[in-house]
């Protein structure tokens, strides 16, 4: 076996046992012993605060009394009552959220008269601090509907050091529709095991750090899919996924149907010698800097994925597609089934990206994707857009292809097309 074919194999053992223990973990976060309890917190409570009924509910994060927690059991947040018709309502919870205890889930209330507004934790050290803990569930109450992050009852956690972190002994950790703003690390992950889906992640200086450690034996990973990332400010610095770190083991970021984008200055930046990064079935819309930049990595995978990149970015300058160091392991990095609509492709000539791509209106060293520029026909007429784009029409374009588009066999029916479709679509 050649030595490309050998490090592709390697990467798709990898990426299945990562998929198996994804799917593994989604099945032990639902199931819940049958003696499992409901435990409940409002921030209006009067009763006697011993969390066992709404009428007696702890009062905040800090009352919680997880001693009484026992395995399995879930704890219900208070998100009020629902607004009247066309406005929306926010309740706030004074310190941040700090998981005391093994086995839990914490949700966002789905009971009527308790579901009503989304739920703020704002402007302390770490919003969710779920550490070293295992078996972990923290959900939001609903998918978003739009671009409004309060007509929905989720968590809302923002203007934090960290907005949730995870700790390097980790295991089995579950988020689920949160958003996550305004923070220097969105989603700070130290080497643990997480799997994460709904996400919405806006302004966050770093979106997702995941820092892999040598002071945990776990396998090391982080599952995203069908979430969102995002920067509306131009003149804000905000890098999507960046990987760091040098973990006992191999760790692993996947990223799957998710939208990178708009106004990130990179959307996936690899910095680890020892972290695979697999970016599948995503949408990357106009990052200033750079699409994908790898400047060391083990492993990075890149399949059916869709970057589009206007001529020049806020500055007046090109920006890129692909940014990759040239590395001894010249295999190291794999591209196939993606399509890149513009951008400046930075690839050391030596660097062999393997897979079977299409491109238009690409600069740099573009045989390193494709021998041939071929326009993908996408629904919207995005080659007359001239420079950079404002945020929110860039939102607006549709990224589907037409029909009869060359590109059409490398993407499946789930594939996020535009983010007001993907933010819109009831059936994720």
């Amino acid at each position: 076996m050649s030595k490309p074919q050998k490090a592709r194999t390697n990467d798709i053992q990898r990426l299945s046992l990562l998929l198996c223990a994804a799917v593994s973990l989604s099945c032990a976060a639902t199931a819940q012993p049958a003696s499992a309890a409901n435990w409940y917190v409002t921030n209006s409570g009067t009763g006697a605060r011993d969390g066992k009924s709404w009428q007696s509910a702890w009062t905040s994060f800090a009352q919680i009394n997880w001693s009484l927690i026992q395995s399995g059991d879930v704890i219900k947040i208070d998100a009020g009552s629902a607004p009247p018709p066309g406005t929306s309502r926010t309740m706030f919870y004074n310190g941040g959220l700090n998981v005391g205890c093994d086995n839990v889930t914490l949700e966002v209330s789905d009971e009527p008269g308790h579901n009503g507004a989304s739920i703020a934790i704002q402007s302390v050290p770490t919003g969710i601090n779920i550490g070293n803990r295992s078996n972990v569930t923290v959900r939001g109450g609903s998918k978003w509907k739009g671009y409004s992050t309060n007509t929905r009852p989720t968590f809302e956690v923002g203007s934090c050091q960290t907005g949730v972190y995870i700790g390097p002994a980790a295991k089995n950790i579950t988020l689920e529709n949160l958003d996550i703003g305004w923070c220097q690390d969105g989603l700070k992950i130290e080497g643990g095991q997480a799997m994460c889906a709904f996400l919405r992640l806006s302004e966050n200086t770093t979106a997702v750090n995941y820092k892999a450690v040598s002071t945990s034996s776990n396998l090391q990973w982080c599952y995203l899919r069908n979430s969102w990332i995002r920067n509306s400010s131009a003149t804000r610095q905000c890098v999507g996924v960046k990987t760091s770190g040098i973990p006992t083991n191999t760790g692993a970021v996947d990223l799957n149907l998710c939208i990178l984008g708009p106004g990130l200055t990179t959307a996936v930046q690899s910095d680890s010698p020892m972290v695979d990064v697999n970016l599948a079935s995503s949408l990357i819309i106009n990052p200033s800097v750079a699409s994908v930049a790898v400047t060391d990595a083990q492993h990075v995978n890149v399949n059916w994925c869709t970057s589009f990149m206007t001529p020049t970015n806020s500055k007046g300058l090109p920006h890129s597609g692909l940014s990759i160091k040239d590395t001894p392991n010249q295999y190291n990095t794999y591209v196939g089934a993606s399509t890149f609509y513009g951008g400046v492709v930075n690839v050391p000539p030596a660097k062999k990206l393997l897979g079977t791509n299409y491109q238009y209106k690409t600069s740099g060293n573009v045989l390193a994707l494709s021998t041939n520029q071929i326009d993908p026909l996408f629904v919207s007429n995005v080659g007359i857009i001239p420079g950079w784009y404002d945020f929110y029409k860039l939102c607006e374009l549709d990224f589907a292809f037409q029909p009869g588009s060359p590109a059409a066999a490398t993407r499946s029916a789930a594939f996020p097309t535009s983010v007001t479709k993907f933010l819109n679509d009831r059936s994720l």
